[in-house]
Parts: C-alpha cells; sequence; structure tokens
C-alpha cells in the first residue's frame, strides 16, 4: 500500500529521516569552528559581534568572499543572538536544515515518483552521502543548506500548483525562490529547476515559463550584483583564464564529480585549484562519456523522464560553479554537489523504477531490493561518519587535505594560520613556507610575514610583506602590518602612507585608523590620535583597544 502524505507510515519515515541525519551529524555539535571562512562570517567577523543595526547592514549589503548572501548573513545574526559564538549552536542549526530538507527531499519525491519505497530510498541515499558532509559540517556552508531548504519548499509548492493551479501557491513559490537566491547566489538556477519539475511532470515547460517570469528577473539582478561582487570586491578579479579553456576543463570537472559520487574517496575541504590543465585526450573523453549517458536518458524519455529530468537538474545545478563566467575562488569543491547531486540520485531512481517494473527485474528482486537499499545506505554511512570526524577543528581538516592531495598550497597556509594562533610558531613556519615553494602567493607570503612577526624576526617579515603587497596591492592587511613595522623602526613617514592607503582601499579599516592613531600618538600629536581612535571606535563598537587609549569619558 502506497505512502499518504499525512499518514502515520509517512510521519514515521519522516521521522526516521530525521534520526538518521541527527545520529550521523549530531556530533558535529561538539565541533569548534574552523578558519575556513568561519572567522570571517562569524567568530572573527566584527559587524556580526557587534550586533543591532551594525549586524543588519552587514547582511544587506556585505559582498565579503566576492558573494552577496543576506538571508544566509541573517542566518547567522540569529544564532548569534540565540548562541552567543558557541560553535554548538550554529552546528546545530546546520544539522536541523540538513535534516529539514532531507523530510523535504522525501516529500517531493513522494509527489513525482511511482515506487511506494523509492521516494524515503532517495531522500535516505542522499542523507548520507560522503559528498554532502562538507555542506552540513562546515558552519560557513550555511548558504548551501539554506539555497537547497528554500529550493525545495519552492519545488514542493510548484508541483502542488502544477497539479491544481493557485494564485496564492505560485505566491509562495515566489517567495522561497527569492529567498534561495538570497542565501547563495548560486541558486538563479532555480526557475530553471521548475521548469525541469514541469516536464517531469508531464507539463510544457513553454507556458509555465510565464508564471515564473518573476524569478527569472530576481536572478538576473542577483547575477548582476554577484558578478559585480566577484570582479571589484575585496579579492580584486581573478586570475583570467581562455574561455576555450574553461570549456575544454568543464566536463573533466562534471566527470571528476561523477567519479566522487559513485566512489567518494579522497574527500577533504580543498583540492588544488593551479594546474588544471588537461589534454585533449581526457577532455574528449570525458565530452563522450557525458554525451552517451545524456544521449541514453534522452532515448529513456518516453518510459520515464525522470532519469533525463534527474540528469539535467544536475547539470543545470552544477553550471554555476564550472568557471563558464569566471567569478569563483575555488573551482571543485564537495559542497557543489550538495544540490546538484540530488538531481543525479534522482535520476539513478528513476533508472530503478524502470528495472524493477514488471518487464524489467523478477518479482524476488524487486520484493528484496529494500534491504539492498539499506545495505548501501549503511555504507555510505561509515563512510560519512569517518568524513565527519575531519571537520572537528581546523588541524583535522587540513591535515587530511594534506594527506590526500598533493601539491596543496591553500591546506599549507590555513594549518600554518591555525598552528600561528595556537602560539607553535616555528610549526607554523614550516607550513607557511612549504606553501611558499608550492606556489609564491601573495596569501602564503603575508602568513609567513605573520607568523614571522610573532617570532620577532621583524626584518624577514617586513620582506614578506613587501612580496605580498608586490603580487597583491590592495591587500588591506598587508599594508597596515607593514606600517607598523615601519613605524616600531621610527619610519614615520613611510608607516603613515601604508596606514593611509589601506584606508583608501578599505575607509571602513577600523584596525588602519587605530595604528594611525598610534603613530600619531607616538609622534605626540594627541589630537589627531583621538580623532583616529574616535573613528576606529566608531566604525567598530567593539574595537577595546581603541576605546583603551580613549581613556574613560
Amino acid at each position: 500500500m502506497p505512502i499518504r502524505i499525512g499518514s502515520k507510515r509517512a510521519v514515521f519515515v519522516c521521522g526516521a529521516l530525521v534520526l538518521l541525519v541527527g545520529g550521523l551529524f549530531g556530533r558535529t555539535l561538539r565541533h569548534d569552528f574552523v578558519n575556513l571562512d568561519d572567522d570571517k562570517y562569524v567568530y572573527q567577523n566584527r559587524q556580526l559581534l557587534a550586533g543591532g543595526s551594525e549586524s543588519l547592514r552587514w547582511a544587506l549589503t556585505s559582498v565579503e568572499l566576492r558573494i552577496w548572501a543576506p538571508a544566509t548573513r541573517f542566518s547567522f545574526i540569529v544564532d548569534r543572538a540565540l548562541y552567543g559564538v558557541n560553535p554548538a549552536g550554529f552546528h546545530g542549526t546546520n544539522v536541523a536544515l540538513h535534516a529539514a530538507s532531507v523530510v523535504l527531499v522525501f516529500l517531493l519525491a513522494f509527489r513525482i515518483g511511482r515506487s511506494r519505497t523509492g521516494a524515503w530510498a532517495l531522500a535516505a541515499f542522499w542523507a548520507v552521502h560522503p559528498l554532502n558532509v562538507e555542506a552540513v559540517a562546515w558552519v560557513t556552508a550555511r548558504k548551501d543548506l539554506l539555497y537547497l531548504f528554500f529550493t525545495l519548499l519552492a519545488s514542493v509548492v510548484y508541483v502542488d500548483h502544477l497539479r491544481q493551479s493557485s494564485g496564492r501557491k505560485l505566491a509562495w513559490v515566489w517567495l522561497w525562490g527569492a529567498l534561495a537566491m538570497t542565501a547563495k547566489p548560486a541558486a538563479v538556477v532555480l526557475p530553471v529547476y521548475l521548469l525541469i519539475l514541469a516536464w517531469v511532470e508531464g507539463r510544457n515547460p513553454r507556458r509555465r515559463g510565464v508564471e515564473l517570469f518573476p524569478l527569472f528577473l530576481f536572478a538576473a539582478g542577483v547575477s548582476a550584483v554577484t558578478w559585480w561582487a566577484a570582479h571589484e570586491g575585496a579579492f580584486g578579479r581573478p586570475e583570467f583564464v581562455p574561455l576555450a579553456e574553461r570549456l575544454g576543463r568543464a566536463p573533466v570537472f562534471v566527470v571528476d564529480y561523477l567519479r566522487r559520487f559513485l566512489w567518494p574517496s579522497g574527500l577533504c575541504a580543498s583540492y588544488p585549484s593551479h594546474g588544471l590543465h588537461y589534454g585533449p585526450v581526457r577532455v574528449l573523453a570525458s565530452g563522450a562519456l557525458l554525451g552517451g549517458m545524456t544521449l541514453a536518458f534522452f532515448l529513456l524519455r518516453h518510459r520515464s523522464r525522470l532519469p533525463l529530468g534527474g540528469w539535467m537538474w544536475f547539470w543545470v545545478g552544477l553550471a554555476p560553479t564550472l568557471d563558464l563566467v569566471q567569478g569563483g575562488q575555488q573551482l571543485l569543491a564537495d559542497r557543489y554537489f550538495y544540490v546538484a547531486g540530488l538531481g543525479l540520485i534522482g535520476a539513478g531512481w528513476g533508472l530503478g523504477d524502470l528495472a524493477l517494473r514488471p518487464t524489467g527485474l523478477s518479482t524476488k528482486w524487486r520484493r528484496t531490493w529494500p534491504i539492498a537499499v539499506a545495505v548501501g545506505v549503511a555504507g555510505l554511512g561509515v563512510l560519512s561518519w569517518n568524513q565527519v570526524s575531519t571537520w572537528r577543528d581546523s588541524q583535522s581538516l587540513w591535515r587530511r587535505a594534506l594527506a590526500v592531495t598533493e601539491g596543496n598550497d591553500q591546506a599549507h597556509i590555513n594549518l600554518a594560520v591555525d598552528l600561528d594562533q595556537t602560539g607553535r610558531f616555528e610549526e607554523a613556519r614550516a607550513e607557511a613556507e612549504a606553501a611558499v615553494a608550492i606556489r609564491s602567493t601573495f596569501l602564503a607570503h603575508y602568513a609567513l610575514g605573520n607568523i614571522l612577526v610573532h617570532l620577532n624576526r621583524r626584518d624577514q617579515a617586513k620582506q614578506e610583506f613587501e612580496t605580498t603587497l608586490r603580487l597583491r596591492g590592495d591587500m588591506v592587511e598587508a599594508h597596515i602590518n607593514l606600517g607598523a613595522i615601519l613605524g616600531s623602526e621610527g619610519k614615520m613617514e613611510e608607516a603613515e602612507q601604508h596606514f593611509r592607503r589601506a584606508m583608501e582601499l578599505d575607509p571602513r579599516s577600523a584596525r588602519a585608523h587605530f595604528n594611525l592613531g598610534l603613530l600619531l600618538q607616538h609622534q605626540g600629536d594627541e589630537p589627531r590620535a583621538r580623532r583616529e581612535f574616535d573613528r576606529a571606535l566608531e566604525l567598530d563598537p567593539t574595537f577595546d583597544e581603541a576605546r583603551a587609549q580613549l581613556g574613560p569619558r
């Protein structure tokens, strides 16, 4: 007997899925933050910690890390109000969002599927797949969690709208769709997702495009803001890669995700993106494989639309991450699979549904396949359990990345930063020097410079900051740190030039104003120094060092 939504059996399945997620990811509540953007978004973000209107302004207007995501940042504000800066609360919200999305996956699959137990199988596979660990265990991946949560809400309501047209339901679709796009700009593909669902449901996508026009319009606006943030933000323009090369490596990237989906080994938080130049044989082989799979799904469309529909969802979900339009900082990441991979699992579900029809496998196999599903889910769960443990803190995260990749300068840098912050300066220096040896980037030299300051090797640190600025002249923190060293050497004019350059690059840099204030104070110009301390405190009300310099009022 099929499950009816609202029946006791449906409630039992939803409860079981929530328990599955809680059992697998609940231990992340004991994990710490990691220094992969968690510092920038949460525990060192002065705008978030300030609270009130300052936090709201940050949520609505910030384009830090080349991304405009007000819904995600607002969720951090809520967590900050509820839990302070306790990582357990932030991790708990991530787990709750993943559990809610798993339930929505089940509800959506039930609405569009034909199998009695296929819906729970799809939801269970997706809930525990190791490629999804990054999105759940990493606090900053909240944007991916919210993106999928709102996308699924829009999808479930839209399928209901397709079957019983309702202006109220369509309005909810628009709302959930807009929230998805403000959670993560990659959600601009959501209107296309809805057209795929309409096609799977046997509706004409062309006719349905009109009612989704508001979402297409909103997507265009979000795309424009995202393009601006990627090219004009603090990181500057991305390194140019010819379009032909980007088109050539895109199918290789897709095949790599397929490989990780079928054989999820060697997963980590950061894959080296430099040197991704593939030969023509690999490009052509990848293109031929993907072309053959697409043709096979297309030929099956008359028997079932689910395989081709899921395959299209997978491609549409990956499209914003394939660097066809340059802007992203990372080319390959497990979290990119989080939304796109749902379509891949859906395509597999559709193929399984075809195989289990009366003309397919025997009755014996149709009765025993749920056992095979349970075994598969258990196997994936074991892999995910091990993967979750690598996210418990920064050192575990980056040591894992170094163990499964080669030439990973970013992992060396982030490990060096964490070791530096915990006082293990010599170990940190070794990691930073390893990063520089792999690739002489401004981030590697900047990290090494900070470590050398802590080792009281200021001459060497100065050289590293100068190299940083030669490689990236608009790095605000490098100007400030170099200015501080020059000031300690008595080179007041040069130091002031660096502080003022930092303020030109970032007028809201409280630290630049504070350091200039210290310089002026050292020169005996107390009135101007107090103005700089005042400005630093105005920009950052949590800046206790500036408040201490101003004294009681």
